[in-house]
């Protein structure tokens, strides 16, 4: 079931319209999809940015499909965490006073097992990528599917933020994320 919402939302890309070209009304681009390094790359307000990724916390407890509907209705999705910078970059944001202003250690991310067992079974991203179970930076004995399907992130002041398995009703703040743009070109600023 929540495989299937993933699937029927799209993920958010900077998008551009070209209405005028050579003083026609000609509409040749739309919808043009940029290809982004890190530079001049800005983030809407109220979101922090990570290398070429917008990261956004909200502190609202959602259960994690409430959460994955949360932030797409806002142009977003659950945070996708590919590498040991970001997540890393993740930990230190939510250990931000201004952020982290209940102390809270679980937080939401979109990645999900469809999976009622530990068998080599493979995780979705809340965008639709499919990756294996020993993709990630789990917590000691996870993923552990007697715990749930759906992906926290834990924060430790003692250690680096680690990921476990939990039911997926569970009420708890999330971590909504989308791609830096160039200044000036982002759809919800």
């Amino acid at each position: 079931m929540i495989w299937l919402l993933i699937l029927l939302i799209s993920s958010v890309v900077c998008q551009q319209s070209l209405e005028l070209i050579n003083g026609t009304d000609e509409l040749v681009v739309s919808n043009a999809e940029f290809h982004l390094t890190d530079i001049d790359l800005d983030c809407p307000d109220g979101w922090e940015r990570g290398a070429t990724k917008c990261f956004k916390v909200y502190q609202i407890e959602r259960s994690w499909p409430q959460a994955l509907v949360f932030c797409t209705r806002y142009g977003s999705q659950l945070a996708k965490v590919e590498s040991k910078k970001e997540n890393e970059f993740i930990g230190r944001m939510l250990t931000k006073p201004q952020i982290n202003q209940m102390p809270r250690s679980d937080y939401w991310i979109g990645l999900v097992s469809n999976h009622r067992d530990d068998a080599d079974d493979m995780f979705m991203w809340s965008d639709g990528a499919v990756v294996s179970r020993y993709t990630g930076f789990w917590a000691k004995g996870q993923p552990d599917h007697s715990t749930g399907s759906c992906t926290k992130i834990t924060i430790n002041p003692h250690t680096s933020p680690l990921w476990k398995l939990s039911v997926c009703n569970i009420l708890l703040p999330f971590v909504c994320e989308l791609p830096a743009c160039v200044k000036g070109r982002h759809p919800i600023n």
